[in-house]
């Protein structure tokens, strides 16, 4: 391929390569959002294309799959690092003030059925309930902001796979 080619032509050589990327990952459910993905990475890796550098393909394939990598990772640390959180417990909440007794009743419950450690409780209630920074939990429990952290994680873990019904 030369850089004279048109964009529009590299598109239809190359989208089978995105085709096969989203069936190899199973991306279906998002199919045409990876699709787009791949399609930008084509635009990205024909705008740097240089002809004396060797063939299209091989940076074509590597941009592809690494925009598509890139996305899976950055979705898969937004899912370890947030949860939806059940919707009866929000309802009464005033933007996460927890003034309302029933619904720190009902979060309370929700932490001591969770299946948390002492300590994962003290994280949980900590954050949620009184809106404690990691910094502040620390100095409160006489311990280091990275033991902190490691309670958060490990809670977080647990309260992802944990169901009321």
């Amino acid at each position: 391929m030369n850089k004279d080619c048109s964009f529009d032509i590299v598109l239809d050589q190359f989208m089978p390569m995105v085709f096969g990327a989203v069936k190899r990952w199973n991306l279906y459910r998002e199919k045409e959002e990876f699709e787009q993905i791949g399609r930008i990475a084509l635009f990205e890796a024909w705008q740097v294309y240089d002809p004396e550098s060797g063939d299209f393909a091989p940076l074509a394939k590597s941009y592809v799959y690494g925009r598509i990598r890139q996305e899976l990772t950055r979705r898969e640390r937004f899912q370890s690092r947030y949860f939806a959180m059940e919707p009866e417990l929000l309802a009464n909440s005033d933007s996460l003030s927890f003034n309302n007794t029933e619904a720190a009743v009902l979060l309370k419950d929700w932490i001591e059925k969770a299946g948390l450690t002492p300590r994962e409780k003290d994280w949980a209630s900590a954050y949620i309930l009184e809106d404690m920074k990691p910094t502040d939990i620390a100095a409160c429990y006489g311990v280091s902001v990275t033991t902190v952290k490691s309670w958060r994680k490990a809670a977080l873990k647990k309260l992802r796979g944990f169901s009321l019904d």
